[in-house]
């Protein structure tokens, strides 16, 4: 290293020299434990966390089973709803017809697995209120 590098390099070295440490961070304490209010707000959180992942996944696997079951179910169907449990969500195509909906395809499952399913008939094609209204919802 020539003699203009290596004085070029200790200035360089000195510059720093100077400069202030960076202060080692304060160790941090505990965060406080959550209130009772924040503890129910957790696990009501939770409990709608594992709600709609039961519900996403009842439409994802209920779907491929009306596929299966229903090959002409894009002329029938004009949508879906899943309601009850986490542990044991009921899926439902409904028809297309927007004043009086009724169901073509119901799948049952229990703890995330598909126990039932069936193309609706006479004695199940008919849907309730509560139904009736979580379909006028998505419209």
């Amino acid at each position: 290293m020539g003699s203009r590098n290596l004085l070029a390099a200790a200035a360089w070295l000195s510059l720093g020299s100077g400069a202030p440490l960076a202060a080692a961070p304060a160790p941090s304490l505990p965060p406080p434990a959550p209130s009772l209010e924040e503890q129910q707000a957790i696990r009501d959180a939770s409990a709608r966390g594992a709600l709609l992942y039961a519900y996403d996944q009842a439409a994802w696997h209920g779907t491929d089973e009306m596929m299966a079951k229903l090959p002409d179910a894009r002329s029938k169907v004009g949508g879906w709803i899943v309601d009850g449990p986490a542990d044991a969500p009921e899926l439902v195509f409904f028809d297309k017809d927007g004043a009086i909906p009724h169901a073509v395809f119901i799948a049952d499952f229990k703890d995330g697995k598909l126990v039932s399913s069936r193309i609706a008939g006479p004695g199940d094609a008919e849907l309730g209120p509560e139904r009736k209204r979580l379909i006028a919802a998505r419209a």
